[in-house]
């Protein structure tokens, strides 16, 4: 799907990459429409399983943005493939599917904004729209799935690093 789209995969292309028969394909899975509903929901669960680790723990805003840009890094890097199927090719899902695809990206987007509100309340981060740092962060890990080069180019802990090292410049209020 990440190489041909939606549109230009069929079920026997799927069940030829698995090694399986056509049949045993749908044997297993629905459709091809609730293969991609199921790899989608299932890292957005991914997702918020650890966001909400991450977000429980007892630890400074600054430490806790700086674990979501590592787990986002881990992501984009280790799953990039899958996330850009989700974000390319999502409005090829079913209304029932889309709509609840979109209320576990609200998830996401609910436990980013109350972080970012909380920590904004505190005085930790600067006074930015927590929708529009929400975004960012996403935004500027996503980009590892546009060019993976860099993840040639860098390993994991450089990438973490220099995006840390971004993001806190411009989210924590000096000497934080």
């Amino acid at each position: 799907m990440q190489k041909k789209g939606y549109g230009g995969i069929s079920a026997q292309h799927i069940a030829d990459a698995l090694d399986f028969s056509k049949a045993n394909f749908f044997y297993h899975v629905k459709s091809k429409e609730h293969l991609l509903y199921q790899i989608i929901v299932e890292n957005l669960q991914f997702a918020i399983r650890h966001y909400e680790e991450i977000l429980r723990r007892k630890a400074t805003a600054a430490d806790k943005l700086r674990a979501l840009i590592d787990f986002y890094v881990q992501l984009m890097t280790e799953h990039g493939a899958v996330i850009q199927v989700w974000y390319n090719e999502k409005n090829h899902l079913t209304p029932k599917h889309f709509a609840e695809v979109t209320r576990l990206e609200r998830r996401i987007q609910e436990l980013q904004g109350k972080f970012y509100r909380e920590a904004i309340r505190r005085g930790e981060f600067r006074g930015i729209h927590p929708g529009l740092a929400s975004i960012s962060m996403f935004g500027m890990c996503f980009t590892l799935t546009r060019w993976p080069e860099l993840s040639r180019q860098l390993s994991r802990v450089e990438l973490t690093n220099s995006l840390q090292s971004l993001a806190c410049g411009g989210l924590l209020r000096e000497n934080k």
